[in-house]
């Protein structure tokens, strides 16, 4: 093994050494605020995504920017606020072993599908900013 491949490795391995540190960084932060386990930001993320996808061949790519976090800032309100909210007070086991798996697990799987049905899975590109 030559000498460019074993430090490529090495440096490979260190950066998934710091995404995991970052995952386990954010988790802990979200547990230790809320209370709660909440693992549907990828939902999110992919939510937002495709919503900029479809918005911006009518607002354009930088109305689209802006307006698709805003529209899953919202949608993630009401998210906590009917799913989430009546944990908070709840013993943390309570909320582990009931319903927060549960609505979590829901909001990573249910609330992509739509977005998946109306654009696809085939890869599409965004307008260029210019």
């Amino acid at each position: 093994m030559s000498a460019m491949l074993l430090a490529q490795q090495v440096l490979n391995g260190l950066l998934d050494g710091v995404y995991y540190l970052l995952i386990a960084l954010g988790l802990s932060l979200i547990f230790s605020l809320g209370g709660i386990v909440n693992l549907a930001h990828g939902a999110f993320y992919a939510i937002g995504a495709y919503l900029t996808l479809v918005l911006s061949p009518y607002l354009g790519f930088g109305g689209a920017f802006v307006a698709a976090p805003v529209a899953v800032a919202l949608f993630g309100v009401v998210i906590e606020r009917t799913l989430f909210r009546r944990f908070y007070r709840s013993d943390p086991i309570l909320s582990l072993l009931a319903s927060s798996i549960r609505s979590t697990a829901w909001c990573c799987s249910a609330s992509p599908r739509p977005a998946l049905a109306a654009c696809g899975c085939c890869c599409k590109k965004l307008p260029s900013a210019a």
